[in-house]
């Protein structure tokens, strides 16, 4: 008998493992490529056809004051030129604005720190979006659910208005073109246009960034100039990121804001990218103005060099 490293290997045994080594990587990445298949989108599926930029483990910071706010953008190197050329913002959540966020300050300085204060808490939300939509489009097919994964699957669809009260049959087709992506240029023209750059009073005192109105008694602040007859209030939140939650799902479930989602769906489905300029043309109902509301809407977004933020969301 020979020990267990003296034996030798058969000639025969040797071309098993030759032949082995070559066949089964290639059995297996078949099997990858037809699984990858099957799971696609089927035909006319809306499906999306960008990815954002997800903010890695945001961190929250109360900056007291403005020189705090600037020299914490400083300390990472974080300007709206550099996001311009392809960085990623940082993933600072400001809590609210600081509290001498009103005293005189050059009209630049105070535009580009909004904008930066801004920008992280829309790529948060925007990531969290993505993520419903990847997992809503993961069990959209699946008709053996988990009890977890349809108690989920209901609530989401109902908070989109997407749920037959009657039947309880989800629409995917509204569904799916509700919970979707806000370009970065929107959100951030709205917010300085609706807040006057974060002085205005009800983003002082309630984080409204974009000036949302709510009927439900004591959960807003009553406008100083609200006409006669009128009982809404502008709708207050316990942060600012919060605001911007509500804002974006008021424009994904509104019913004034319906054209906009069927125009980026339609971008969407024909591969091309949804950019703030392009959507605002929607929005002539979120404010009395109209279309003048628009022309500033794109205004703000042209004048401050916006739109090339949007590419956090359309690809890089």
């Amino acid at each position: 008998m020979t020990s267990g490293s003296d034996r030798q290997t058969a000639p025969w045994a040797i071309h098993v493992i030759i032949l082995l080594a070559v066949v089964v990587p290639l059995v297996v990445m078949a099997w990858l490529v037809a699984g990858i298949e099957a799971t696609g989108p089927k035909p006319g599926a809306i499906e999306a056809t960008s990815r954002p930029i997800i903010l890695a483990q945001p961190k929250l910071i109360r900056p007291r004051t403005v020189s705090a706010l600037a020299s914490r953008f400083e300390s990472v190197g974080y300007d709206l030129e550099s996001v311009r050329g392809n960085e990623i913002p940082p993933a600072f959540v400001l809590v609210r604005l600081p509290s001498d966020w009103q005293r005189e300050m050059p009209s630049d300085v105070r535009k580009s720190l909004f904008f930066r204060s801004i920008l992280p808490l829309v790529m948060q939300v925007n990531g969290e979006i993505a993520m419903e939509r990847d997992r809503l489009l993961a069990l959209r097919d699946n008709a053996r659910l988990p009890d977890r994964d349809r108690d989920w699957l209901r609530r989401t669809a109902e908070s989109y208005r997407a749920l037959d009260a009657k039947t309880g049959e989800i629409d995917w087709d509204t569904l799916l073109q509700r919970v979707d992506l806000i370009p970065p240029s929107l959100a951030l023209a709205q917010a300085a246009l609706e807040s006057g750059w974060g002085r205005s009073r009800f983003a002082r005192e309630g984080n409204a960034l974009f000036g949302q109105w709510t009927w439900t008694k004591g959960d807003g602040i009553v406008p100083a100039d609200r006409a006669a007859g009128k009982t809404h209030s502008v709708k207050r939140f316990r942060s600012l990121l919060a605001s911007v939650r509500g804002y974006m799902k008021n424009l994904n479930r509104a019913g004034p804001y319906g054209r906009m989602r069927v125009a980026r769906t339609k971008l969407a489905n024909q591969g091309k990218p949804f950019t703030g300029r392009e959507l605002a043309g929607y929005l002539d109902k979120y404010s009395e103005e109209g279309q003048a509301y628009v022309k500033k809407v794109r205004a703000m977004i042209s004048v401050n060099q916006l739109g090339p933020l949007d590419q956090l969301i359309n690809g890089r």
